[in-house]
C-alpha cells in the first residue's frame, strides 16, 4: 500500500462533492452496496443524469493515481525487501515474491555448471551459506554444480548465478549486471535455496 495515493482518493472526493453542489443532487437514501445501480435507484426523480456525470468524479482520482502508481511500480526496492524478510521469518517462499524480478526469470539455467556465492571477505558468511546451498544441490541430484564462495571485489568476469545478502546486493549487480542474482537475508536458512535448486532442477531434467 502506498499512503501518497490517498491524495488522488481526497481529489476525487472533492470533485464529486463540488459537482453535487453545483447540480444541487443527491440521493433520497443510502446506496448500499455502492453501486451504480443502488445509486440510481436512490437517486431522486430527475437527477439521475447529473448524478451519473458528477460520478464521472472518478475520472479525477484515475488520472492523478496514474503516475503515482507508476512510479511506485518502479521503485519496489521497499516492498521487495519486506517479502523477503516475511519468507525469512516464515523459512518458506512467499506469492507476493513472485511480483519481482522479472529480468532473472528469462535466465537459462541449462547451462549451469558453478554458482557464486559473495560477501565482503569471501570467508565465513558466505561459505556456511554456499555449504547449506552445495548440501541442497546434491540432494536433488545436481552434486554436478559446484557453489564456491568468493569475495565481492574477487568475482570472475563472468558468473552465471551470484548469490549474496540483500545488503551487498547493490555492489554485486554493479560488478556483475547480466548475472542471475540471488537476494537473501538468512544465510542458514533462506527460502531462496530451495527455489533456486528446483528451478535448476526443473529445467535441467527436461
Amino acid at each position: 500500500m502506498n499512503p501518497i495515493l490517498i491524495i488522488p482518493c481526497i481529489l476525487g472526493g472533492m470533485t464529486g462533492t463540488f459537482l453535487f453542489s453545483l447540480f444541487k443532487v443527491g440521493l433520497v437514501g443510502v446506496a448500499s452496496p455502492g453501486s451504480i445501480l443502488s445509486i440510481m435507484m436512490m437517486s431522486a426523480m430527475g437527477d439521475h443524469i447529473k448524478i451519473l456525470i458528477a460520478m464521472l468524479a472518478a475520472a479525477v482520482t484515475f488520472v492523478t493515481a496514474a503516475p503515482l502508481v507508476k512510479k511506485a511500480a518502479n521503485n519496489d526496492s521497499d516492498l521487495q525487501n519486506a517479502a523477503k524478510e516475511m519468507e525469512s521469518l516464515k523459512g518458506k517462499k512467499s506469492r507476493i515474491s513472485s511480483l519481482f524480478g522479472a529480468k532473472n526469470e528469462k535466465f537459462d539455467f541449462t547451462s549451469v555448471k558453478s554458482i557464486a556465492y559473495a560477501c565482503d571477505a569471501g570467508l565465513g558468511s558466505s561459505a556456511m551459506g554456499a555449504t547449506v546451498l552445495q548440501k541442497k544441490l546434491n540432494k536433488a541430484g545436481l552434486s554436478n554444480i559446484k557453489v564456491f564462495h568468493i569475495a565481492i571485489n574477487d568475482l570472475p568476469a563472468k558468473c552465471e548465478v551470484i548469490i549474496a545478502h540483500k545488503s551487498l546486493m547493490d555492489r554485486v549487480k554493479e560488478k556483475q549486471p547480466d548475472s542471475y542474482h540471488v537476494e537473501i537475508i538468512d544465510y542458514l536458512n533462506a527460502p531462496e535455496y530451495d527455489e533456486l535448486v528446483n528451478k535448476i532442477k526443473n529445467i535441467q531434467n527436461l
